[in-house]
């Protein structure tokens, strides 16, 4: 089998269908399976975790710390599956067995915060980031773009939900607090973001004087928040005092 390119081995199948102590064989056996890419460009590790077989996942990884970093079809690695995937405690494990794996990207250029589908994921790397890394290589992680030239803070602007900016610009309170219970988080998403344009930005544009004084309450902070380059980088004080 070492001698094919793309083969399914005994540790994919026994990965796949969650035998652990089989798998704990192999390794022992013929460690070197665990590298190997099946015909759909997944390795042993991959499919344990596809299927949700965690314990594997770790005892894999247990046994070779390296294995956070072994890529799979499209670029993908451990990491960015498990933030894919949410999973708070899988990121904190393989960044503890595996460091350097925060600085690997997929075939699209996409580093793990670039995959992120939930803010708390968002919010745990880039705390991981800032206390574990240097400036200069958090820079680099953070500037570091796709395929289609965003960076993470440009992803993270546009996954702030565009349904609070309706909201402002239609000055609806009703639905600001709708949002709101829907998701408890969606202005710590902003404030995180060092460029962004808030629900407070839009409203004193938009001249809704009851929703801007509710956001007032809600989040006084977003009064000194800059947009992005392309829009001046103006606060939303600013606007209150040169809109018309």
């Amino acid at each position: 089998m070492d001698s094919i390119p793309f083969v399914e081995t005994q540790l994919h199948i026994a990965a796949r269908a969650g035998h652990i102590q089989f798998v704990n064989e192999i390794m022992l056996l013929k460690s070197s399976f665990s590298w190997k890419f099946n015909p759909q460009g997944l390795r042993p590790v991959h499919l344990a975790l596809q299927q949700g077989h965690i314990r594997i996942v770790l005892d894999l990884v247990k046994m070779d710390k390296e294995l956070v970093r072994a890529k799979r079809r499209g670029g993908l690695i451990l990491l960015h599956l498990a933030s894919q995937l949410r999973d708070i405690t899988l990121l904190a494990v393989f960044l503890e067995a595996c460091p350097d794996s925060v600085k690997d990207f997929t075939v699209r250029s996409e580093t793990a915060l670039h995959l992120y589908e939930r803010f708390e994921v968002f919010e745990f790397l880039f705390r991981w980031l800032k206390t574990k890394i240097d400036i200069d290589k958090l820079q680099t992680i953070l500037n570091q773009r796709d395929v289609e030239g965003n960076t993470i803070l440009h992803i993270a602007t546009t996954r702030n939900d565009t349904k609070t900016e309706s909201a402002a610009e239609q000055g609806d309170v009703d639905l600001l607090y709708t949002l709101i219970k829907q998701n408890p988080h969606v202005f710590e998403e902003m404030d995180s973001i060092p460029f962004v344009e808030t629900p407070l930005h839009v409203v004193t544009c938009a001249r809704h004087i009851q929703f801007a004084n509710e956001i007032m309450i809600l989040k006084p902070s977003f009064l000194g928040n800059l947009i992005p380059k392309d829009s001046d980088q103006s606060t939303s004080l600013y606007n209150m005092v040169t809109t018309e």
